[in-house]
């Protein structure tokens, strides 16, 4: 009975302690959110590739799963390229078939002038040949009618019979159609000689036939390589090393070009991205410390800075429809440097920052 009159003394204690601890919890907490700048519903954040196919086709395989390492240049899909490798079959041999009909115009146009060549100079030859009897003829001429002038004064003179007249004029007379005869030749050789070398002209339809094969190997050539790209492209690699996230299309599905077929992300390169109410992020400045609690592992504390801060609210970049959603709630990105937790990290994951701003 004689404590009885403590008992009032001790719960106005008790009651004081609780009070001192309430405000020393508010003051503390007031003092951490003066100091920081809290977000609760940030997100890790990565740069995510699509792959899409580049040809029209068929997926014939996916030759990884979702969540898979791969390795940059890495064949993670194919498509059916039976068709591709039906058509560049075909482009190399009408390639290989322009090439020979080239090869035999070649031949046809050096055997053409290698004969043509013979020719000339056989005809040249004989024209020279010509020329020389032509000249021997010619004096023999000369000798001829002087013999004919001296005989007819010995004849006058009664030096000689008429006869010896007579065989100097026949003589005469002979190589006169002689030289007529080599002179009709001569013309028909000089012109057999001009029309060969004019021959030499059809040397210009055999290099238009060249000409009109090179461009016929040219186009198929471009085909050929066009071909071979796409075909190429029917192997889908991966441009990184990173992890495949999603599939998009199951085998034997056909997709048209630029349809996507696979994401991956590189999990070196993440970040956090928080959206900082426009009343706060005034008080945000790149470089500052942030502290980092991620869902993923509670009662754990990382350490962070900001590394880029946003210039535009996200209800801008949400569309016009968007932009007057929430006028008294607009909020800024501002991206934060992942630190290595020493643990796996996946893009999505929540995490609540506390930038430090004073």
């Amino acid at each position: 009975m004689a404590n009885k009159p403590q008992t009032p003394l001790v719960k106005r204690f008790l009651s004081l302690l609780v009070v001192v601890a309430l405000i020393a919890v508010g003051v503390r907490e007031g003092l951490f959110y003066y100091h920081h700048v809290h977000e609760a519903n940030a997100q890790v954040q990565a740069n995510f590739t699509v792959l899409s196919s580049s040809v029209n086709g068929t997926l014939a395989k996916v030759l990884a799963r979702r969540g898979d390492p791969v390795e940059g240049g890495q064949l993670l899909a194919t498509m059916d390229s039976r068709e591709a490798e039906l058509e560049i079959a075909s482009l190399e041999a009408e390639l290989a078939r322009q090439r020979a009909a080239k090869t035999e115009v070649r031949a046809e146009l050096e055997f053409f002038l290698s004969e043509l060549d013979d020719r000339i100079e056989t005809a040249s030859a004989a024209t020279a040949l010509l020329a020389r009897s032509f000249e021997t003829a010619n004096n023999r001429m000369v000798i001829a009618r002087k013999n004919v002038e001296r005989n007819s004064k010995l004849e006058s003179r009664s030096v000689i019979a008429r006869q010896r007249v007579d065989d100097a004029n026949d003589r005469l007379l002979e190589m006169t159609e002689r030289l007529r005869e080599l002179e009709s030749d001569m013309k028909m050789s000089d012109m057999k000689l001009a029309e060969l070398r004019g021959q030499r002209k059809r040397e210009s339809v055999y290099q238009s036939r060249i000409a009109m094969i090179d461009r016929e190997v040219e186009q198929t050539a471009v085909k050929l390589t066009l071909a071979k790209k796409q075909l190429e492209d029917m192997n889908v690699k991966s441009p990184l090393t990173g992890v495949l996230n999603r599939v998009y299309v199951n085998p034997g599905t056909y997709v048209e070009d630029g349809e996507p077929l696979l994401l991956l992300h590189d999990p070196t390169d993440l970040w956090i991205e928080a959206q900082v109410a426009e009343s706060d992020i005034r008080l945000v400045s790149v470089g500052q410390t942030v502290l980092i609690e991620l869902d993923a592992y509670p009662f754990e504390q990382f350490s962070g800075t900001v590394e880029a801060i946003g210039r535009v609210t996200t209800g801008q970049m949400s569309g016009p429809q968007n932009r007057d959603a929430d006028i008294t709630a607009q909020r800024i990105a501002v991206d934060i440097a992942m630190p290595d937790v020493g643990r796996p990290v996946w893009p999505g994951m929540r995490a609540a920052v506390n930038i430090v701003v004073r």
